[in-house]
C-alpha cells in the first residue's frame, strides 16, 4: 500500500521555522572567489587523474549513450530509494495508480509551499563556502590563506601532467568511452542488479528497461500531477542543509544555531593537518598503477567484448528518459527520510487515528482507501435475488382442470372428467354409497361443472374443512326378498 501520511506532511513547516532566525544571525560568509575556482580546478584534476585509463582498452559505443543509460540507471536507483518501488523490476502501474491518489489531494505540495525559501540563497552560499574550506582541508591547503589559489594550482597542474603521462598511448576519446563504460558497467551492478561482463547480462538489461517502458506510462501521469520547480527548490534546500552539517557539524534547523556559524568557519579555516598536503602527483601515480594492472585491464576488455556480442548497441538505442518531477520526488522523499527522519510515504497500515494525536479523526487517505475496499468487498458478497414461483393449490388445480374439460366436452363427459381430475377421487363423497357384496351403490346425481367466463375474477380459495363424516351403512341383504323377487 502506498499512503502519503498526513500527520508526517503536517510537520514539516514547523521543523524549517528556525531557519530565518537562524540565516539572519549568522552574518556574511563570503570567502576568496580566486581561491574557490583554484580549488574547483585542482579538484577536477584530480578527478581525471584519479579516472586516467592506461589499458588499451577499445570501446565500441557511444559515449552519449552510455552516459544517458547510466543516468537511467542512477534515477531508477533513485525512485526504489524514494519512492520503494522497483521500476525496472516488473509492473508498477498499480503502485503508482495509488501513490497519485494519495497525492492528489494536494497536502504536500501546500506544505512544500510554506517553506522558507526565502533564505535558500543565503543558505547556498554558507553550503559552498564551507564544502570548500573542507575539500582544501583535505588536500593540506588553508582556503582563507594568502597563497591559496596558488598551492592549489601547482596542485592542479601536477595532476594533469600525471594524467597525460598515463594517457600517453590513449587518445582523448578512446579514454572517454572507457571511462564512460566503466561508469555504466558500475551503474548497472548498483541500481539493476545487471552485470555486463557476465553471460546474459545485456539480455537481463534488456528485460529491465521492457519492463521500465511498460511502466513509462503511470510515471508520467504522475509527472502531472507534480510541481517540479517547487521539488527542485525544497530539495536544494535540503543539499544545502546537509552540506552544511556535514562541513560545520551545524544543524541549521536547531533553534540558535545561526549564531554559531561565524565561530565554526574560524575553527575550520585554521583546522589544515600538514599530513594530507601531499603531493598529487605521486598519490596520482599510486592510483594509476592500480588501474593500469593487467587484471583490470583484461577483465575490462573481456567485459566490453561480452557487451558487443550480446549486442549492448541495440540495448542503447532506445534507452527511456524518467519524469523529471517524478524523479525529483523521490530524491526529496529519500532526502526527507534519510536527513530528517520524516517519513511521507507509509508502505503499511496506518493506526485509525493517526491524523492528530489530540483529535479522534482517522487519516483521510486511509479512510478513502478503507471506504473503496469496502465497497469493492460488498460487490463480490451481494446474495442474488431468487425468482418467485407460483405454486398452485388443489382447489385451483382441480377448478383449471374443470374449466378445461368443460370447454371440448358435454356436460355429462365434463362432470366425469371433472370427478376423475380430482385429488380427492379415491376418497368417498358426502351423500355416496359404498359398494357392498355385489349390491349396486346408488348413483350420484351429476353437478354440471361451473362454467367461469374469461374476465371473470378467480375463485375465491376456500376455507379448509373438517374431514366428511362416514357414510351411513346399506341395508343388509335378504335373501328371501331376492327370490321372491
Amino acid at each position: 500500500m502506498f499512503c502519503a501520511c498526513a500527520q508526517s506532511i503536517a510537520a514539516l513547516p514547523g521543523l524549517f521555522s528556525p531557519l530565518p532566525a537562524n540565516v539572519a544571525a549568522m552574518g556574511s560568509v563570503n570567502g576568496s572567489a580566486g581561491a574557490q575556482a583554484a580549488l574547483g580546478a585542482a579538484l577536477a584534476a584530480q578527478a581525471a587523474a584519479n579516472a586516467a585509463v592506461t589499458a588499451n582498452v577499445a570501446v565500441p559505443f557511444n559515449v552519449s549513450a552510455m552516459a544517458s543509460l547510466t543516468a537511467t540507471a542512477n534515477a531508477v536507483g533513485a525512485l526504489r530509494l524514494g519512492l520503494g518501488m522497483n521500476v525496472a523490476g516488473g509492473n508498477c502501474v498499480p503502485s503508482l495508480e495509488q501513490l497519485m491518489r494519495a497525492l492528489e489531494s494536494g497536502l504536500l505540495a501546500k506544505a512544500l509551499g510554506n517553506l522558507p525559501m526565502s533564505t535558500l540563497s543565503p543558505l547556498q552560499a554558507l553550503a559552498q563556502l564551507a564544502s570548500a574550506l573542507a575539500a582544501a582541508n583535505a588536500m593540506g591547503v588553508g582556503l582563507m590563506s594568502a597563497n591559496a589559489a596558488a598551492q592549489l594550482n601547482a596542485q592542479a597542474q601536477a595532476a594533469a601532467a600525471a594524467t597525460a603521462a598515463a594517457n600517453a598511448n590513449t587518445s582523448a576519446s578512446a579514454a572517454a568511452s572507457v571511462q564512460a563504460f566503466a561508469a555504466l558497467q558500475a551503474s548497472l551492478a548498483a541500481n539493476l542488479g545487471v552485470n555486463l561482463g557476465a553471460a546474459g547480462g545485456v539480455g537481463m538489461l534488456g528485460a529491465a528497461l521492457n519492463n521500465l517502458q511498460s511502466n513509462m506510462s503511470a510515471l508520467s501521469a504522475l509527472n502531472g500531477l507534480l510541481n517540479a520547480a517547487l521539488l527542485s527548490q525544497t530539495l536544494a534546500l535540503l543539499n544545502a542543509l546537509s552540506a552544511i552539517q556535514s562541513a560545520l557539524a551545524l544543524n541549521m534547523l536547531t533553534p540558535g544555531a545561526g549564531a554559531l556559524v561565524q565561530s565554526r568557519l574560524a575553527s575550520l579555516s585554521r583546522s589544515v593537518s600538514p599530513s594530507l598536503s601531499r603531493s598529487v602527483s605521486r598519490s596520482a601515480s599510486r592510483s594509476l598503477s592500480k588501474s593500469a594492472s593487467k587484471a583490470a585491464s583484461k577483465a575490462l576488455n573481456q567485459a566490453v567484448s561480452r557487451a558487443y556480442n550480446e549486442g549492448l548497441g541495440n540495448a542503447l538505442s532506445g534507452v527511456p528518459i524518467l519524469p523529471p518531477a517524478t524523479l525529483l520526488l523521490a530524491y526529496l522523499l529519500n532526502k526527507l527520510l534519510g536527513q530528517l527522519g520524516v517519513g511521507i510515504l507509509q508502505h503499511s497500515a496506518c493506526g485509525p487515528l493517526c491524523l492528530i494525536s489530540s483529535i479522534s479523526m482517522p487519516c483521510p487517505f486511509k479512510l478513502a482507501n478503507f471506504a473503496e475496499g469496502f465497497a469493492q468487498s460488498a460487490q463480490q458478497l451481494a446474495v442474488p435475488t431468487m425468482p418467485t414461483v407460483a405454486v398452485s393449490t388443489s382447489s385451483s388445480a382441480s377448478a383449471s382442470a374443470s374449466e378445461s374439460s368443460s370447454a371440448g366436452a358435454s356436460s355429462t363427459a365434463g362432470s366425469n372428467a371433472g370427478a376423475s381430475g380430482s385429488l380427492d377421487a379415491r376418497a368417498p363423497l358426502v351423500g355416496e354409497g359404498v359398494q357392498l357384496s355385489g349390491a349396486t351403490p346408488p348413483v350420484a346425481p351429476a353437478v354440471a361443472p361451473a362454467v367461469h367466463s374469461p374476465n371473470a375474477a378467480p375463485p375465491a380459495k376456500p376455507a379448509s374443512k373438517p374431514p366428511p363424516p362416514p357414510p351411513p351403512p346399506s341395508a343388509p341383504f335378504d335373501k328371501k326378498s331376492s327370490w321372491k323377487k
